[in-house]
């Protein structure tokens, strides 16, 4: 399976995932709404999601926490099938962001 994922990413020619920022609004004092776009497999798609904020701690760091479900087929991936089953489209992507002011 491993291995297929690989053939079909293409990771030699696309070897990361890049997120890029393009939006941030304060919905609370405890949560921000992002936008954005993920861009994979050469191929940009827009994202929008909620991170929570947290500040405190030793070094009065800022920390932003958020998931979010994404469709790989946004970026023209079809998942794998695996004898008679398929693999799901959906994938859950996590954010835990630490920032230490500096």
């Amino acid at each position: 399976m491993e291995r297929e994922l690989k053939r079909r990413i293409d990771v030699g020619k696309y070897p990361s995932i890049t997120a890029t920022t393009t939006g941030c609004v304060a919905s609370d004092g405890q949560r921000v709404s992002v936008t954005g776009e993920i861009t994979f497999l050469g191929r940009a798609s827009p994202c929008r999601g909620i991170l929570d904020i947290s500040t405190g701690g030793p070094d009065n760091e800022a920390h932003l926490v958020g998931q979010q479900t994404l469709d790989v087929r946004s970026w023209g991936l079809q998942p794998p099938k695996f004898l008679l089953f398929k693999v799901s489209p959906e994938v859950e992507v996590a954010v835990d962001l630490v920032g230490i002011p500096g």
